[in-house]
């Protein structure tokens, strides 16, 4: 599996924007709707409910606020807000326009920037990630694998000794950081010396590779720094 992690991930962001720009679309259409049905009336904040919440950084706290208001048949209705802040966005006593709906006068809504537009962006900001993120992972994966198929064609193929094994640690995946084989080859053309370093390994190579050990280099002979390292001779991982 982890061989194709890459494509795997490139496939969920895909997924995740998706499912997210749908998300975003659906409630941006249900808040639209809602104003266009609800009724206005003048509201009294009644109350601040403090939400209590606990994590490994501590206790946090939120607060909801609680509307009073009258609604069409001269009857008092009270209603928490459907949105919840770390400061309290209201003060006790003070008078709000509230929307509510006449077949359900607890469903309410303000006409406030954050009620009315925070999920939507917020879904709609993670879907674009996702719609943009995993067709650009896809596209790069095409474009290695393309790279790959023209220099097993045209490239040269020269021996490059082994050097050395790393983690890389800019990378990481359920906790765990690949490895990466390099090794260098001294032109004999241009006396330059050239280092490579391998795809990422989801295992320790080390212990089948040799100090000063050949590995076989496919290069673009006029732009070396397109290649790709030759491992066959590495074990599958299980």
């Amino acid at each position: 599996m982890k061989k194709h992690i890459f494509l795997i991930i490139s496939l969920l962001f895909l997924l995740i924007g998706v499912l997210f720009s749908g998300a975003s679309l659906y409630m941006f259409i249900d808040i639209q709707t809602f104003f266009q049905t609800a009724v206005a009336t003048e509201g009294t904040v009644t109350e601040l409910v403090r939400n209590t919440s606990r994590d490994s950084d501590g206790t946090s706290y939120t607060y909801t606020p609680v509307f009073e208001f009258t609604v069409a048949d001269g009857s008092t209705q009270t209603a928490k807000s459907s949105i919840s802040t770390s400061h309290p966005a209201y003060s006790i006593g003070e008078e709000v326009t509230v929307y509510y709906d006449p077949t359900n006068p607890k469903k309410i809504k303000i006409n406030s920037l954050m009620e009315r537009w925070l999920l939507p962006m917020l879904f709609g900001f993670f879907g674009i990630i996702g719609l943009v993120g995993g067709p650009i992972g896809l596209w790069k994966i095409k474009k290695r694998n393309d790279e790959i198929t023209w220099l097993k064609s045209f490239g040269q193929t020269v021996t490059a000794t082994f050097q050395g094994v790393q983690l890389n640690t800019g990378l990481t995946v359920n906790g765990q950081n690949p490895w990466k084989i390099y090794a260098q080859w001294l032109s004999p053309d241009t006396q330059q010396v050239y280092v490579f370093e391998s795809e990422n390994l989801w295992y320790d190579p080390s212990a089948f590779l040799q100090q000063n050990q050949g590995i076989s280099i496919t290069m673009d002979p006029v732009n070396p720094k397109r290649y790709f390292m030759n491992l066959s001779f590495l074990p599958e991982q299980g």
